[in-house]
């Protein structure tokens, strides 16, 4: 993502996410991709994948609040 090729990120997170190892993280750094270019639907539903995943953990507030940013016009991405 710091290197700004979204597009392969998104191709290996979405690998890392369903067929390697299905942690949180990847969903949240998914959504950030998505929103980067500007694909809010699929960044609202990897925010909310995240939030699922562990609804209580610290990472699950952060995906929530970007999860009703990612609805709105104006997205404000956690660095």
């Amino acid at each position: 993502l710091s290197r700004k090729k979204y597009d392969r990120a998104i191709k290996e997170l979405e690998w890392t996410a369903k067929e390697k190892c299905p942690i949180q993280e990847a969903r949240y750094l998914l959504g950030r991709a998505y929103a980067q270019k500007r694909s809010m639907d699929q960044a609202r539903v990897q925010f909310e994948n995240c939030v699922k995943m562990n609804p209580k953990s610290c990472l699950s507030r952060v995906c929530e609040r970007l999860s009703r940013d990612a609805t709105g016009t104006k997205v404000q991405i956690a660095k």
